[in-house]
């Protein structure tokens, strides 16, 4: 099995710093949340966001760590910016640290931006979602948003190296 594909099938868990949710995440962007039984009838919006955003962090930062090492198992190398001598890679690295990456469900429920190279995260729910929403469907249009936060951030990156390593293509016609 190659490296892709070893990253497509990768999974990570973490668990908020309450200890109330737990999640998975499998390859490089399937979301799986659960509760502890009964949190998420006793939580509010604003705890729960502060409890995501945290979550996310761990979870972002375990799946660092695993592709990192599944690099580094296959005979590869991961950069880091202190690695980097080239003005090219130093403006890369910087470049990532600078994304913003925004997402959320489809019915703007759930928003997610993740800032300084996904270091950061901030999780809104909309007021009333945790009423309007059981459990599973709550946890669905998290995952949704989760989803659509990497997505935008793959493709910003993807601009990035475009940007740093290859400029004369954003000229080109097509």
């Amino acid at each position: 099995m190659g490296l892709g594909d070893q990253l497509d099938e990768m999974r990570v868990s973490a668990r908020s710093p309450n200890g109330e949710i737990w999640a998975e995440l499998t390859g490089r962007r399937a979301l799986r949340l659960e509760f502890m039984p009964g949190y998420y009838d006793r939580t509010s919006e604003n705890a729960l966001e502060g409890q995501l955003a945290a979550l996310c962090r761990l979870l972002w930062v375990a799946r660092t760590r695993e592709a990192e090492a599944l690099v580094s198992a296959s005979g590869g190398e991961t950069l880091t910016p202190a690695r980097v001598q080239d003005p090219a890679g130093q403006a890369y690295f910087q470049g990532l640290a600078a994304i913003e990456a925004r997402g959320g469900s489809a019915d703007g429920s759930v928003s997610v931006v993740a800032t300084h190279g996904m270091r950061e995260w901030q999780v809104r729910i909309s007021d009333g979602t945790l009423r309007r929403c059981n459990e599973a469907e709550f946890a669905a249009r998290a995952a949704e948003a989760a989803d659509s936060v990497v997505r935008d951030q793959l493709d910003r990156v993807r601009r990035l190296r475009v940007e740093v390593y290859r400029p004369e293509l954003l000229n080109s016609p097509g």
